[in-house]
């Protein structure tokens, strides 16, 4: 049987999100505010909301948006004007709206923006301060399940800022120092999604599920499919957990994201009512439960009644999640086109099923089950024939984002459909702290398709005989090989295609077209096609004008930092210098121009 049903009471309770101005007290102040006294500042901090944002460590507080009553100016705002406990101030802007925008303005609402740490710890759990050791801290890889019972509270997202020095209006009024807590919470990653239930007639149980559909979802459309399964810390009564706890769920629905991946996201909820009634989705016995039944048909339920490509679904998952995907790919092996699992492990014997799948593993070094686990899996796929490409040197979790994102660049290289990247030290529960903020894995998962597995070394001599056409000036067949390439799932077949369409090569000219083909060529990670998007998006070409849209993809095409990236690097030095969807900035735009100068 099959029910929808929107949870209200379930949403509102998930994370707190329900507190409406004045449910939190207001510190009192000597003078009321708004009571004006003859030659006195008024208080006129008047309501703090609190903004937050998922990491891979969870929800915490990012920005607090503060309402005054009257006009501040930039100018007259700086960080040390305030302070938050527990917070570091890393920026503040004054706004005529209640929101981050690109510009500064005089206004009402002051934004103050905190700095975010992940303070997961990330050493070894048995040694880990207040910890009492428990049966899964041996070192044998083996053991034991997680608790079943989950002792995960809800995020707190409670805010106390302090005015601490006088503010001035643009009119002359003063406003006096003043404390006050947050009156409400906006939740915007946590927003993006809607809460059902399904309803298993097999398993005799309802499990709730968050689900994403793109803006402007238009069933006629297909969309690939995101699955994901959070750890079983998340087993607690709050269907907004898996939103919540960390980014695995919600880092897939962010703009930037969608921009390139657009797709629908499942994150169900495993409950610990479900728990009590049906057992455990995922045990170390390594054997098909009754959860993994009950989510396993949530996938195809959803699958069904959404319109979904069936050559692109994903999964992915961290721990009990990752060991779901594992199983269900076992039972299922032409349902993913590929995974991506997080701090896991299963039967290694049971685990010679998926040797042939596109995966990507992730784990760290002192994770005591899933590094031994994977280590013995990897080792049996090899066995089996299948290519595995490894980092031979332990990755460091800690280094910047961009150098991650190279070494993962650098292991695609190898073409291979298993790749096991290795982070040094860490722990089991910090693998996932890190491990979403990796767009380059992001950005692989999304390449891979299951029409599309064989077809590598034909879709190069495809797209070769493309480029020998189009160098020789013969448009319209280069035109039908490029075509014949992207179907393979060509990276670089899209942008010739997009070259084609705009500028006119074998076809009529069509600067949309186009901006539709180089955005293909981005999703699929082609650097010089995103910045020709980008080149789109800031003329207005094709696609309506986006200054901002356009920085993003030019900053994207510039990670690379070498040549090839050269004309994104210059063209955000372009974008810096005139200010477009960026503040004028001439000191960074000539810190592009030179990158773009000397890169090699």
């Amino acid at each position: 049987m099959r029910r929808y049903q929107k949870i209200l009471a379930l949403t509102l309770l998930g994370t707190g999100a329900f507190m409406l101005p004045g449910t939190l007290p207001v510190q009192a102040a000597t003078v009321q505010a708004g009571e004006v006294q003859a030659g006195a500042a008024i208080h006129g901090l008047q309501k703090v909301t609190a903004v937050t944002r998922v990491y891979g460590s969870g929800e915490q507080v990012a920005e607090a948006i503060l309402e005054y009553p009257k006009t501040l100016l930039p100018s007259a705002v700086k960080p040390t004007d305030f302070a938050v406990s527990g917070k570091e101030i890393t920026a503040v802007m004054v706004n005529d709206k209640p929101e981050l925008t690109n510009k500064a303005q005089a206004g009402r609402y002051v934004i103050l923006q905190f700095a975010q740490k992940n303070n997961v710890y990330d050493g070894d759990l048995s040694k880990k301060p207040g910890r009492q050791a428990r049966p899964t801290d041996d070192k044998n890889g083996q053991g034991t399940d997680a608790p079943r019972q989950s002792n995960r509270k809800l995020p707190d997202l409670s805010l106390q800022v302090q005015q601490v020095r006088p503010l001035t209006a643009i009119d002359g009024t003063t406003f006096a120092p003043l404390t006050v807590s947050a009156t409400a919470v906006n939740e915007p990653d946590l927003e993006r999604f809607q809460q059902y239930e399904y309803t298993d007639k097999e398993v005799g149980a309802t499990i709730p599920y968050n689900l994403y559909l793109p803006q402007n979802y238009d069933p006629k459309k297909k969309y690939p499919l995101l699955f994901f399964v959070a750890d079983a810390s998340a087993n607690i009564n709050a269907i907004k957990t898996p939103l919540f706890q960390g980014n695995g769920a919600t880092i897939w629905a962010s703009d930037s994201e969608q921009a390139k991946h657009e797709c629908i996201i499942l994150a169900p909820q495993y409950t610990a009512d479900l728990v009590d009634k049906i057992g455990m989705m995922t045990t170390d016995e390594n054997v098909w439960t009754p959860g993994l039944t009950l989510v396993t048909n949530l996938l195809h339920d959803v699958i069904e009644h959404y319109s979904v490509d069936k050559n692109r679904i994903y999964g992915t998952g961290q721990s009990q999640g990752g060991m779901a995907n594992i199983a269900i790919s076992d039972k299922y092996p032409d349902l993913f086109a590929a995974q991506w699992l997080v701090a896991c492990q299963w039967n290694v014997e049971e685990m010679a099923a998926i040797k042939n799948k596109n995966l990507w593993i992730t784990v760290c070094e002192g994770d005591t089950k899933a590094f031994p686990g994977m280590n013995a899996a990897t080792a049996l796929w090899e066995s089996l024939g299948s290519k595995v490409e490894r980092n031979k040197t332990f990755w460091d979790s800690h280094a910047n984002m961009t150098e991650i994102n190279a070494n993962v660049k650098d292991m695609t290289a190898a073409n291979a459909p298993i790749n096991y990247s290795v982070f040094a030290g860490g722990n089991h529960m910090y693998t996932w702290s890190f491990a979403y903020d990796i767009e380059a894995i992001r950005d692989w998962l999304f390449q891979q398709r299951k029409d599309g597995q064989t077809h590598s070394l034909l879709a190069k001599a495809l797209h070769d005989a493309g480029l020998a056409a189009y160098n020789a000036g013969d448009y319209k067949q280069a035109l039908a090989k490029f075509t014949a390439a992207n179907s393979k799932g060509h990276m670089k077949a899209p942008r010739y295609i997009g070259l084609c369409y705009e500028h006119g090569y074998g076809v009529t000219a069509n600067t949309k077209e186009a901006a539709k083909w180089y955005a293909i060529a981005a999703e699929r990670g082609d650097i010089t096609g995103t910045y020709y998007l980008g080149r789109l998006y800031e003329t207005g070409n094709g696609v309506p004008q986006d200054y901002h849209k356009a920085l993003t993809l030019y900053q994207k095409a510039a990670q690379r930092g070498d040549i090839i990236a050269a004309p994104a690097m210059a063209a955000l030095g372009h974008m810096y210098e005139n200010g477009l969807g960026v503040e004028k900035n001439l000191q960074k735009a000539q810190e592009w121009y030179t990158k773009a100068a000397i890169s090699e």
